[in-house]
């Protein structure tokens, strides 16, 4: 899957999304505000995770050592999430919370590690430090679980940012790509 793909899909589901947004604003029926919210949510929700993937398939990150520690920390997650399921929430929160601090932990080390870093590099070790973080703090009850939106503004961002640098690169366009 090339970036062009990403992008035009990425594209599609903000259109979605905001199309949803717009129903939602304009209509006074329950049924359809419900299906604008639906569209909005799932746009935004399902264009966030296929950036994310585009962020991290186009990045340095997956080709070092760092990725097979994160790997690790990230089952850790998993089996947090899994213990928390089923309603054994003693060490659920433990676990999450010690896998979230060990992928942060490598990807700050493999962004040290980085010898050239862009703009691009510095916000995806913000969004990941801030999501990670504020992931941390809502599961912990010591913020409101609304406060995790902020690192999806921040993954947005990076990824408007990842979006606007490839197609001054390479316009979507042109039929020479």
């Amino acid at each position: 899957m090339n970036n062009k793909l990403f992008i035009v899909l990425i594209s599609l589901l903000v259109l979605t999304g905001l199309i949803g947004f717009s129903i939602t604003l304009f209509s006074k029926e329950l049924d359809i505000v419900n299906l604008g919210q639906t569209m909005f949510h799932f746009g935004f929700m399902i264009g966030a995770i296929l950036g994310g993937i585009m962020l991290l398939v186009n990045g340095t990150f997956v080709k070092t050592k760092y990725f097979r520690f994160a790997k690790g920390f990230f089952s850790i997650v998993i089996i947090g999430a899994l213990i928390r399921i089923m309603h054994w929430s003693s060490y659920a929160n433990i676990l999450i919370s010690l896998g979230l601090i060990g992928i942060m932990t490598s990807y700050f080390v493999s962004f040290l590690k980085k010898p050239i870093k862009k703009r691009l590099d510095y916000l995806k070790l913000t969004w990941v430090i801030v999501s990670y973080t504020l992931v941390i703090l809502s599961l912990l009850h010591l913020i409101k679980k609304e406060y995790t939106n902020f690192g999806s503004y921040l993954l947005w961002l990076t990824i408007l940012d990842f979006i606007v640098v490839q197609v001054k690169s390479k316009p979507l366009l042109n039929p020479k790509n």
